[in-house]
């Protein structure tokens, strides 16, 4: 079973593979370009403070297999703050699995501990929208907002 851990710099060239594996995937997101400076400058930001919402699993042997980054911030019109995913990923022969769930726990452990009053996740890359949203719905979480895209 994949170990649940804060990411570590030495884990940001695997991360960015992931970023880079998802953006392929994604049928909404490979048709934006990949900007390898800004999400190595982002992730290693993150990796290198062990208080973020930046969050691996770790399958044996060492093997990254997923990964959860997300912030928390105040509401605009409010110093209560919520919490949001930057990403979720998980490697297709790992879906399916329990890490998904425990990479998702893990972020709500966090963004709890980090004062969110709400935690709000999306779903985003077209990759399997509906399955995601059920898996979600089975967690807890409810339909709270949509989010309409138009391509310029």
């Amino acid at each position: 079973m994949a170990e649940i851990r804060h990411a570590r710099p030495a884990d940001v060239d695997r991360l960015l593979a992931m970023g880079r594996s998802l953006h392929a995937e994604s049928p909404r997101y490979r048709r934006v370009a990949w900007d390898e400076e800004r999400a190595r400058a982002i992730t290693e930001a993150m990796a290198a403070d062990p208080e973020s919402g930046l969050f691996v699993a770790e399958a044996s042997g060492g093997m990254l297999v997923g990964m959860i980054a997300g912030f928390v911030v105040p509401h605009w019109f409010s110093r209560s703050t919520f919490a949001s995913d930057l990403t979720v990923y998980v490697d297709p022969e790992h879906r399916g699995r329990v890490v998904f769930l425990r990479l998702v726990g893990t972020f709500e452990q966090w963004a709890r501990a980090q004062g969110a009053i709400e935690i709000l996740l999306g779903v985003s890359t077209d990759i399997h929208p509906e399955q995601t949203v059920r898996v979600y719905e089975r967690l807890g979480y409810k339909m709270s907002s949509f989010a309409l895209m138009k391509e310029t």
